[in-house]
């Protein structure tokens, strides 16, 4: 078994970076011994909001320019009454 195999190892041997600008880069980056695993986009929505054309292609470039796993997350935020 690989040590990796290991979640608790893993958590161990791992960190993330969170994206603390509204730059133009991706929102999360995770890392396994300084290996780059993941990159993520992170889009909170309300609802009847719309992804224009320029976010899409921005969020696509993106993700793009990483050579890992790739993950959009989205929120949608509703009234319940």
């Amino acid at each position: 078994m690989h040590d990796l195999d290991n979640p608790l190892h893993a958590v161990k041997e791992s960190f993330h970076w969170v994206n603390p600008k509204q730059g133009n880069d991706v929102n999360l980056k995770v890392f396994i011994r300084n290996k780059l695993i993941i990159v993520a986009e992170i889009l909170n929505l309300s609802v009847g909001s719309r992804l224009s054309v320029k976010k899409k292609d921005c969020i696509i470039r993106n993700l793009s320019k990483y050579k890992c796993k790739k993950l959009l997350i989205y929120t949608v935020w509703i009234k319940i009454v």
